[in-house]
């Protein structure tokens, strides 16, 4: 079973304070879990700009 904290990565967010990127990302790592995605396995392809930066 895939855990969602395992797609942490240790690189620092430049989101504004209360951002609904952070929510967001939150969902998406919660859901890959779910689907038992490992992240060796995932492929996540975002946009440009500070909402394109989903790590």
């Amino acid at each position: 079973m895939v855990n969602a904290s395992e797609y942490d990565k240790d690189v620092e967010v430049h989101w504004c304070p209360g951002c609904g990127n952070y929510p967001a990302l939150k969902i998406l790592k919660e859901t890959l879990a779910n689907l038992n995605i490992a992240p060796n396995i995932a492929v996540i392809v975002t946009g440009i700009g500070q909402a394109g930066k989903f790590r």
